[in-house]
């Protein structure tokens, strides 16, 4: 849990550098409510 904060912490860092990261930004976020919804499937 502490990594992930971390991780999100290091791209919220990356999105105050530049507009470019906002795209980076976005699929980063859909790729890991991808992969929860993927662990909630399995479990359930």
């Amino acid at each position: 849990m502490f990594c992930l904060f971390l991780n999100l912490f290091l791209i919220y860092k990356l999105f105050l550098i530049g507009k470019d990261f906002i795209i980076i930004y976005r699929i980063l976020i859909f790729i890991l409510i991808f992969i929860l919804i993927f662990i909630l499937i399995f479990i359930f």
